[in-house]
């Protein structure tokens, strides 16, 4: 007589994705890990997903860097780059001319973060129009923007900002406008899957005072700061860490930080000589951030001065941030020779990138990453400069976390 049948042990499916997790996480290549990820569709769910990728980025190193998204387009890595391969397949699979977005209007590369590109759509027939001119932007004409997958062509347009945020009567002669990406928060990470959730943040500079706006894929709506009072400060490069945005103040020896959970702006003390390079702020392990700035010396040697700092509770708490390590950095002869032609244009990913030129060669840009934690320097490729300058977004794993069928369907086309 056969025996009753009996319910299963184990959920099968379930176990069959935690040992599958088990085995990506031991794939030491990053590379390798993408090129399994592109398999089949159930491959790609369980490595994209963002609790995977935490895992799998606190055992190895800072994900592989694919290559460079500028305004003429992408530039993939190039041989002997690790990720020289890769990068091509992505450049073959991806859109990076973003045509799918729609018209009219030209959309502008802004920020790239977790394999998804913010753009700004532009109706001017000259971008270049009033360049190097301050003057009130109408609030009514902020920009377009809109967050893509270059890799699926899926994109959501962002909903403006609503009136009530931007037209207080103490916010009034707009300066500038500064949109970029940042993660999805903690907490939004326990409550859904986010593995397709992100956040974009404004920076607007006013006569009088700074505000900042963000927007959540998963509220669907814009939030904004308390203002800070401000008397003609100006912000250089942004960075992201820890959940927080932070800004290097110009003519002032302080970070502006941006708790994007709390959306609350304070300021760390951040001593720094005005006359160097402009340092560059890095995530880092154990709640650390640290503060990287190139400087060279009369014998043509290029040297690295960094300084670290524990983020408490509160971010203001604690010592300054100092640059108060010096360390000798590898770069080829004839960038050392001239550190007038090399600068740290980002930091993102446990990575900080080098853009430099040789006297040989003015036309070129030459790309290079560093990783502070092993101090592996390492050449991207080459850029040919153009009327926008050498400016351009580090692309960190864009197929590895790109995502194809898992948009929210009611506001991704």
């Amino acid at each position: 007589m056969p025996s009753p049948e009996q319910e299963p042990i184990y959920d099968l499916p379930q176990l069959a994705d935690e040992l599958l997790e088990e085995i990506f996480l031991r794939i030491a290549s990053p590379a390798d890990l993408a090129r399994a990820s592109a398999a089949c569709v159930t491959f790609r769910r369980l490595v994209t997903g963002r609790s995977f990728l935490r895992r799998y980025r606190s055992l190895h190193k800072p994900p592989p860097l694919l290559g460079l998204l500028g305004h003429d387009g992408f530039h993939p890595a190039e041989p002997p780059h690790p990720s020289a391969a890769a990068a091509r397949a992505l450049a073959h699979a991806a859109d990076f001319s973003f045509s799918f977005l729609p018209s009219p209007g030209r959309w502008i590369q802004q920020d790239c973060l977790d394999g998804r590109v913010l753009l700004e759509r532009s109706l001017s027939d000259n971008d270049d129009a009033g360049e190097g001119e301050l003057v009130p932007i109408d609030t009514r004409n902020m920009a377009d923007l809109a967050v893509c997958d270059p890799v699926s062509r899926r994109y959501v347009i962002l909903p403006p900002i609503p009136d009530d945020l931007i037209t207080s009567g103490e916010q009034e002669g707009l300066l500038i406008f500064e949109t970029f990406l940042a993660p999805a928060a903690t907490e939004e990470e326990e409550m859904v899957d986010t593995t397709t959730s992100f956040r974009v943040v404004a920076r607007a500079n006013y006569e009088s005072k700074v505000v900042i706006f963000v927007f959540s894929s998963l509220t669907e709506e814009w939030h904004s700061s308390r203002s800070v009072a401000q008397a003609f400060i100006w912000f250089f490069q942004r960075y992201y860490a820890h959940g927080c945005i932070y800004w290097v103040m110009y003519l002032v020896d302080k970070l502006l930080v941006l708790d994007i959970c709390k959306m609350v702006l304070s300021t760390i003390n951040f001593q720094w000589d005005q006359d160097s390079p402009i340092p560059d702020i890095l995530e880092m392990d154990d709640d650390m951030i640290g503060a990287f700035c190139l400087k060279g010396d009369l014998s043509g040697r290029t040297h690295l001065c960094y300084g670290t700092r524990r983020i408490d509770a509160d971010v203001a708490d604690g010592p300054p941030l100092n640059l108060d390590k010096t360390i000798p950095l590898p770069l080829p002869l004839l960038l050392s020779l001239s550190l007038d032609r090399i600068c740290t244009i980002a930091a993102t990913q446990g990575y900080l990138l080098f853009s430099g030129r040789t006297e040989e060669d003015d036309t070129d840009a030459l790309y290079f990453t560093l990783e502070p934690k092993t101090m592996l320097l390492e050449k991207v490729g080459t850029m040919i400069r153009t009327s926008k300058g050498d400016r351009a977004a580090a692309v960190i794993n864009i197929a590895l976390i790109a995502q194809e069928s898992t948009w929210k369907t009611s506001n991704y086309n």
